[in-house]
């Protein structure tokens, strides 16, 4: 009996929006937390704004160049 592998049942793009959607919110849950400490240093809305989707912008740029392509290079459904 053969088992289930997820790439049968899926097509490929379903799982990258799932992975863009998961490094997304770790962004976004990092850099709201990080924006309420710069706004306790006294930092301006619009310095905050940048920051903010600086921060988001980090983990995209960590996980897709470093981690993805240094990381994962064989790809990680094959049989």
């Amino acid at each position: 009996m053969a088992a289930h592998v997820p790439k049968e049942s899926f097509p490929r793009f379903v799982w990258y929006v799932i992975e863009f959607g998961i490094i997304l919110g770790i962004g976004l849950g990092i850099s709201s937390k990080a924006v309420e400490y710069f706004q306790q240093l006294g930092m301006t809305e619009a310095m905050t704004n940048w920051i903010f989707w600086g921060i988001i912008g980090a983990p995209m740029v960590i996980y897709y160049i470093i981690i993805r392509s240094h990381i994962f290079k064989k790809p990680i459904l094959k049989q």
